[in-house]
């Protein structure tokens, strides 16, 4: 019985340091990044400001939002880029242990100066990511994104039957995003 007592009380008073240790862990990582963004969240360079919210020492979320830049990439095209604004913003769930981590979310981004299509200024899409977050401040963060889309517009020269017509077409393919930036 003395055994079965000492026991309970030694793993009630274990918990709790083990509790605290896991709380003082969450509460020194940075937890505010500024990064600058190449090829992703629809912007062929943008600058991002994100929020991490550490919910457990294996989990956490994010808000991310920026202004970046976009061109139409009309290769080989008769008409130039057409180029807009952007303004990307996201919500995602990090799943990992120390540094490394895995993101999944939704993400949007309004093209400011769009005039084709009104449905097409507002762009929602699935996020998947690597992320490296540093776990002291004014060290350097890392995402490797692959977006699901990305729309590339070309005109073609057509020598059979259409005698000798500028043809448009859409190409569609993902190419990888990278954010580097620092966490505080």
């Amino acid at each position: 019985m003395r055994k079965t007592i000492l026991f309970a009380v030694l793993l009630i008073s274990v918990m709790p340091v083990y509790g605290q240790d896991n709380d003082i862990a969450d509460a020194t990582r940075p937890a505010n990044n500024i990064n600058l963004s190449l090829l992703g969240d629809v912007s062929l360079i943008g600058i991002n400001y994100e929020r991490v919210f550490f919910l457990r020492p294996h989990m956490a979320l994010t808000a991310r939002a920026g202004t970046g830049f976009f061109s139409d990439l009309r290769i080989f095209a008769s008409d130039p880029d057409k180029r807009y604004v952007t303004f990307p913003h996201h919500f995602s769930v990090l799943f990992g242990r120390g540094r490394h981590f895995f993101e999944t979310g939704i993400g949007a981004t309004f093209l400011a100066g769009y005039t084709e299509s009104a449905s097409a200024k507002y762009i929602p899409y699935p996020l998947v990511a690597y992320r490296f977050l540093p776990l002291k401040a004014q060290n350097v963060n890392l995402r490797v994104s692959l977006p699901l889309f990305m729309q590339i517009k070309t005109d073609r020269w057509n020598s059979g039957g259409g005698f000798g017509k500028v043809v448009a077409r859409t190409s569609t393919f993902s190419i990888p995003g990278i954010a580097l930036g620092i966490s505080f």
